[in-house]
């Protein structure tokens, strides 16, 4: 039968036609020697790896199925973005070895010598034409995703020329395996790409890909009430009968529409509320006759996010009520050990699933990734239900078994479990367990459990105490899991100080969860964020915490905190006052914080909330420096209504990604914001790959929006933004951000955001004005800017942030200080007050 291919040029040099198999993940047997490191066992198992033998002698087949990796794999085409990218992304629960192919065939018009560029961010193994032409093994810290460029002479044959490479990791948690190739010949031009291919029509079929490119989502999240629509772009290419899947990742289907593709189209598909919660895809193809029994198997994913539970800006309910609905929504959850934590709360026992507890013990048994979660929710749910009759004899005692084994001291692998909220967590669930086993043995330590519950103490009182007079290493970042452990504390500590510290550290993180959120959206820059819930403060994990506390915010997936504070109840209620502060609508409220990173390091954060909008900023933070997950600044009018900036280095928008599409910066912006207006300037390297910056600009979350004079103008309710980008944007048409982004090309840049609110200025329409007659220049990286308020800021990389020629400083702010609490650095205790009441906290 005679070999069919689908033919492709070269984009700029790159290859960006490929096969692609994999992830496969195979997790390790191996355990790190007696105190090795992380980097050197990764480092040891990846060398004695078989770098020269290719898995694949014979040139793959696409949908070829491959079996000897556990799970079945398929070799599927894949089209590289404009990040020139073959990325998968892997996140292992153990340590994994995680494997990842990708083949393609190129021609070339005569024999000849040519550099093969690679870009990868993992060791790899390359063949061509069968033999073993390069092994690329740069071996870095799981945390440094930092992408290597590595070039090589190739001789190639007249003709075909197939090139094998296989990307590998030891990895545990996130972890991106990626490569871009590009060949650099005077003769590139002449190279053909040339997929072998099950399809009969090869060209109709690049046809279909082509077309299906103009399709992208009416919007990126979807609330229960929205339904998902796929929009065909004005220049889509002829009409085509096809049909839309709603699937979750994995692929499982929950609906199918058979549609015309056609130019302006729009084509409605189910109710968010018939999909699962969390990430989906719109799966595009051609007739599933003709993709799945014709071998066409042409196809475009879009993906989107569902959101089921309602959302609010306005207080609802009394907090009883809210606690019901907390602990309900709970019981319906994917997470099953706090799902069955809630039926027990709520009485149902008859439906209890003894199986998601059983997962949590042996996640806590194989010391997986987040198993400190787990072990805190079993410590919690043998401590508030384990005296039940009704609690099952058998589940208990594997409950007792898992507690007293663990290893709370030295929890394995070295190094896994060490971030701010681990800690709290493991020290929590130590003291806890310490309560329950009192004379028992702790098996891993050989201490008594009241021993073991002294160690812990300790370890928590000097925690507890330090990041209540310093703040967080990881500023605004991992508040849910902190919550759960500090209210578990609050609530069933034997210890007095710690009981007192826990309360009022939770005190001060309810305080700031209030202050740093706009009407129940948690709109604060973070340490660490997540592509997956970073455009939708509905997703954010603070969501349930602001509506079990103070009736507005929303439920999502993320219950352990809420759940947790909520049966804290008998012991631990959060003050009034600080959900009269969260409610509270000051004209212009102006906060300013600041959190110790690591010795001399800090964080400097600033806050202004009007009842129409919020701006929230970073400020000054590691300028020019490579980010990690890091939410600089964002300005909020509404749950979904979220503006912000960020230098991307990849168009992968996976949480593996530390500076991934929308998550993170490759390159760290300087940043300034006085009040309501903000400076966001962008220095990205010689070298980087994409070359833009952009910007998050959901149209469809607006009630009006404008493009403008050089700026980017968006109306919700009463607030109103307005965004200029010095080098000039571009609201992106198309693909699968199309009419949600704006981009800027430009290695030096300098992003402009004024805010501004009805009462204030007006109409939308004399808000634009206003704001096209403020006067900008903008020099390199120097701006000089007459707001709307009058003021004239300048700011510049190296320069300081000035107002009316007056010098205003961005850093060394005090630990807190707004309307309603003022503490210096470091805070050894804090007033906080709103109206007539008051509430005084002590951290010594």
């Amino acid at each position: 039968m005679k070999q069919r291919h689908l033919v492709y040029g070269l984009n700029h040099g790159y290859i960006h036609d490929w096969l692609v198999l994999g992830p496969a993940v195979t997790p390790v047997t191996e355990q790190p020697k007696p105190g090795e490191e992380a980097l050197a066992y990764r480092g040891r198992l990846l060398q004695a790896a078989d770098h020269t033998a290719c898995d694949f002698p014979d040139p793959p087949q696409e949908i070829q199925k491959i079996v000897c990796f556990g799970e079945p794999l398929y070799w599927e085409v894949e089209h590289c973005q404009e990040d020139h990218l073959v990325e998968r992304d892997v996140a292992a629960a153990v340590y994994s070895h995680a494997r990842v192919w990708a083949f393609t065939r190129f021609s070339c018009p005569g024999a000849e010598a040519l550099t093969l560029s690679l870009t990868l961010s993992c060791p790899t193994s390359v063949w061509l034409n069968g033999r073993h032409v390069r092994y690329c093994g740069g071996i870095a810290a799981l945390d440094d995703q930092t992408s290597q460029t590595y070039a090589f002479t190739a001789s190639l044959k007249p003709g075909d020329n197939d090139l094998v490479v296989r990307l590998e990791q030891v990895a545990v948690g996130d972890a991106v395996l990626a490569l871009a190739a590009r060949i650099e010949s005077p003769l590139a031009a002449g190279v053909k790409i040339r997929l072998p291919t099950i399809t009969l029509e090869p060209a109709e079929r690049q046809e279909w890909e082509r077309a299906l490119e103009h399709a992208y989502l009416d919007r990126a999240i979807y609330q229960r009430d929205q339904t998902v629509t796929v929009i065909c772009g004005d220049r889509m290419p002829g009409s085509r009968s096809g049909s839309v899947r709603l699937q979750q990742p994995d692929g499982v289907i929950y609906g199918r529409m058979d549609v015309t593709f056609q130019a302006g189209a729009q084509l409605e598909g189910l109710l968010a509320a018939q999909l699962a919660p969390g990430p989906m895809q719109a799966l595009l193809t051609p007739s599933i006759e003709d993709y799945y029994t014709q071998g066409f198997r042409a196809r475009r994913v879009l993906p989107f996010t569902v959101n089921m539970g309602a959302n609010t800006s306005e207080p609802v309910g009394d907090y009883d009520e809210r606690l019901v609905a907390v602990i309900t929504e709970a019981a319906r959850s994917y997470d099953r050990l706090y799902a069955e934590m809630a039926k027990m709360a709520l009485g149902w026992w008859q439906t209890l699933d003894p199986g998601g507890i059983r997962q949590a013990i042996g996640r806590v048994e194989r010391r997986e990734l987040n198993c400190p979660d787990d072990l805190l929710g079993l410590t919690a749910l043998r401590a508030r239900m384990g005296l039940y009759e009704q609690f099952p004899a058998d589940l208990l005692a594997e409950i007792d078994g898992c507690l007293l084994a663990f290893d709370y001291a030295n929890p394995h692998p070295k190094g896994l479990f060490s971030s701010e909220s681990d800690q709290i967590t493991l020290y929590a669930a130590q003291i806890l367990a310490g309560q329950l086993y009192g004379q028992k043995t702790m098996m891993a330590s050989g201490l008594t459990g009241r021993q073991e519950q002294h160690r812990g103490e300790a370890l928590a009182e000097e925690w507890l105490r330090r990041h209540a007079q310093r703040g967080f290493a990881l500023w605004n970042s991992h508040t849910e899991r902190t919550v759960a452990a500090l209210a578990l504390l609050a609530d069933l500590a034997e210890s007095d100080g710690v009981r007192d510290l826990a309360t009022v550290l939770l005190d001060k993180m309810l305080f700031g969860l209030a202050v740093n959120s706009f009407r129940g959206a948690y709109a604060a820059p973070r340490a660490e964020a997540r592509a997956s819930w970073l455009r939708s403060a509905a997703l954010a994990p603070e969501a349930p915490l602001n509506y079990l506390l103070w009736g507005v915010g929303g439920l999502n997936t993320y219950v352990r905190g809420a759940v947790s504070l909520g049966l804290a109840g008998k012991n631990y209620r959060a003050p009034e006052l600080l959900r009269a502060i969260a409610l509270d609508r000051w004209p212009d409220m102006l906060s300013r914080e600041r959190q110790q990173i690591a010795g001399d390091e800090h964080v400097n954060t600033v806050v202004f909330k009007t009842p129409d909008a919020m701006l929230a900023s970073a400020q000054d933070h590691r300028p020019g420096q490579a980010g990690r997950r890091e939410h600089i600044w964002q300005a909020t009018m509404g749950c979904d209504a979220v503006v912000f900036t960020n230098h991307p280095t990849s168009f992968s928008d996976a949480d593996a990604r530390q500076a991934g599409w929308w998550c993170g910066n490759g390159s760290l912006p300087r940043v300034a914001q006085w009040k309501d207006a903000l400076i966001a300037l962008y220095h990205l390297p010689a070298d980087d790959l994409l070359g833009f910056t952009h910007a998050f600009f959901p149209a469809y979350a607006f009630d009006e929006h404008a493009i403008e004079g050089g700026w980017a103008f968006a109306r919700h309710r009463e607030g109103y933004v307005a965004l200029h980008a010095a080098q000039g944007m571009t609201l992106v048409e198309t693909g699968r951000d199309a009419f949600r982004e704006l981009r800027s090309a430009g290695l030096r840049n300098a992003w402009l955001c004024q805010m501004g609110r009805a009462a204030v200025d007006g109409s939308f329409a004399e808000f634009r004005r206003a704001v096209l007659a403020a006067n900008v220049r903008v020099s390199d990286l120097a701006v000089e800017w007459r707001t709307i308020r009058g003021e004239r800021l300048a700011f510049g990389w190296h320069e300081p942030l000035t107002v009316d020629g007056r010098a205003e400083p961005i850093t060394g702010f005090r630990h807190v200080e707004n309307p309603y609490a003022r503490a210096e650095f470091p805070a050894h205790s804090m007033d906080i007050g709103c109206g007539e009441d008051m509430l005084r906290l002590h951290f010594a």
